[in-house]
């Protein structure tokens, strides 16, 4: 018998004065997940911040549903003019790369070269 795949618990805090990352926990991002994921960054889209970074580097799967959200979001904070910045593991990439959306988004190994993407001194 199959189980459901664990949801990945998301939370939420401010690194910086003004920039909010929003941090996925390990498992796949789909499901719950996705819905969990996109509900938090609209949170702190609402509060307008300067910068938000997505710490996605836990996760080990990313689904159609997931990688759909990813780009609402990035649509989302450009249109708001808050800064976007992904900590993200190779799954995350790779998916990234090969749907042709490495333009919207900026991916980094750690939060630090999230932060000074943002232009962060870290």
């Amino acid at each position: 018998m199959r189980t459901a795949p664990t949801p990945t618990p998301v939370s939420a805090d401010d690194v910086r004065p003004g920039i909010t990352r929003i941090r996925a926990g390990a498992g796949p991002l789909g499901g719950f997940a996705v819905a969990e994921l996109g509900s938090a960054v609209d949170v702190a889209l609402l509060r307008r911040p300067w910068g938000i970074v997505l710490d996605l580097a836990a996760l080990d799967e990313v689904t159609p549903a997931g990688l759909a959200m990813l780009v609402r979001v990035a649509g989302a904070a450009g249109e708001l003019d808050v800064g976007l910045s992904m900590v993200c593991p190779a799954v995350l990439r790779s998916t990234v790369d090969e749907a042709g959306l490495t333009g919207l988004f900026e991916l980094h190994d750690d939060l630090d070269a999230a932060l000074a993407a943002l232009g962060v001194v870290v």
